[in-house]
């Protein structure tokens, strides 16, 4: 039977600011005291200018450090002398305001920042950055990697996790493939093959 604990965590955000000249860098406090003076509307100016976006990410941390990316909020912001428009965006239309380029850019901060958070981000943040991957159980994971279902099991509730997993609604454990096979190459888990090999059979 496989136990599930659910993992205390505290909610968090940070906001990236993503300009024309590709650059993000974290913002802190509200972007309107960026621009003192400007008088916001939501009726779009006319074009010939660049927009800045500002995507906030929430998530949760975990003994301080960030464990997972859970949602992403976007606001588009123009000016053009003393006024500007801000427009809400849907996490899902984010890929097509800003190019792939910028979208990696945005990935590979997160992942920079902690890369186990970012095997656990949930598929609205991954699919939104252009970085699709599902989550397997714990069970299906084990089947595919090779690896015995309570090694495994073990492994993602181990402290600190073996193999990065994030908890479903019912506090199951759910794994990307890939950083379980990340786990594989490092040593931090084995599979049934390596087992077999580290306990040869007496004569």
């Amino acid at each position: 039977m496989l136990i599930h604990n659910p993992i205390k965590t505290t909610p968090f955000a940070i906001t990236l600011m993503l300009n024309n000249t590709l650059a993000a860098e974290l913002v802190n406090g509200d972007p309107a005291d960026m621009w003192p003076g400007v008088t916001f509307g939501t009726t779009p100016l006319e074009q010939g200018y660049a927009p800045v976006y500002f995507i906030k990410v929430k998530g949760r941390e975990r003994n301080g450090q960030t464990y997972t990316y859970d949602s992403l909020i976007v606001t588009e912001w123009r000016i053009k002398g003393a006024q500007g428009f801000v427009q809400r965006l849907e996490a899902a239309d984010l890929a097509n305001v800003i190019t792939p380029k910028q979208l990696g850019i945005i990935a590979r901060w997160l992942i920079d920042r902690n890369t186990a958070a970012w095997a656990r981000a949930s598929n609205e943040v991954r699919d939104a950055l252009g970085h699709s991957e599902p989550f397997l159980s714990v069970t299906e994971a084990s089947r595919q990697a090779g690896i015995p279902i309570t090694t495994l099991d073990s492994a993602v509730r181990s402290l600190p996790q073996r193999v990065p997993a994030a908890q479903d609604e019912r506090g199951l454990y759910r794994v990307r493939l890939s950083a379980l096979k990340k786990s594989l190459r490092v040593g931090r888990v084995r599979s049934r093959e390596a087992i077999k090999a580290g306990h040869p059979k007496a004569k």
